[in-house]
């Protein structure tokens, strides 16, 4: 199946539709902003993570 980049994976609706699409047999890579976040992409299944704030100081 593809692979789906969900960018604000654990916003409103990001939190929503990443379930679904990977309980459809979707790939999906969900960015995030804050480093806590990462834990509510974790819990969502096998989700790659992006962070917006990764390499900023």
């Amino acid at each position: 199946m593809s692979r789906i980049f969900v960018i604000g994976a654990t916003g409103g609706v990001g939190h929503r539709l990443v379930p679904l699409l990977t309980g459809a047999g979707y790939g999906v890579s969900g960015l995030h902003r804050k480093p806590e976040q990462a834990d509510a992409l974790r819990a969502a299944s096998r989700v790659s993570r992006h962070s917006m704030g990764a390499g900023r100081r």
